[in-house]
């Protein structure tokens, strides 16, 4: 008896595969307004961050190395420090909980310090950096 299923090229086959694997849209741009971006991807498709993107108001920017994050401290009052291997990023502000989260998982590409005209457009409930400082690690550890 004949196979019934229709043969598919090499070609076929390939396009077929590209349009499974392909990152499904989510309709939301970065638009850079936000306190951080996230990795849009599932984490199953091995999308985490590589490396955090750490912009400054003042247009300093920082890469980090998820690699060398060895230690997330979250404090009550909106204190965020990540403990690199030789440096300490210290990120305050409010409602950076969800940051903490997404962090822990590497799913954060970018966070981005706000200035206070920022602050005041954004929700109550929306996330906000309002500073970002980089120290170097203490002999040691901090």
């Amino acid at each position: 008896m004949p196979d019934s299923k229709p043969h598919l090229t090499m070609v076929e086959r390939i396009r077929k595969r590209d349009v499974a694997l392909a990152p499904e849209p989510d309709g939301e741009e970065q638009d850079g307004s936000d306190a951080y971006g996230e990795v849009r991807a599932p984490r199953s498709r091995g999308r985490e961050a590589l490396m955090l993107d750490v912009r400054k108001a003042n247009g300093a920017c920082y890469g980090m190395s998820y690699a060398y994050l060895t230690r997330i401290d979250f404090e009550p009052g909106d204190m965020l420090k990540l403990h690199f291997a030789d440096a300490v990023l210290q990120v305050g502000g409010r409602q950076l909980g969800e940051l903490y989260r997404r962090l822990l998982e590497h799913r954060v590409d970018m966070i981005q310090e706000g200035t206070e005209a920022d602050e005041a457009l954004k929700p109550d409930d929306a996330s906000h950096i309002d500073r970002i400082q980089l120290f170097a690690q203490m002999e040691g550890g901090t």
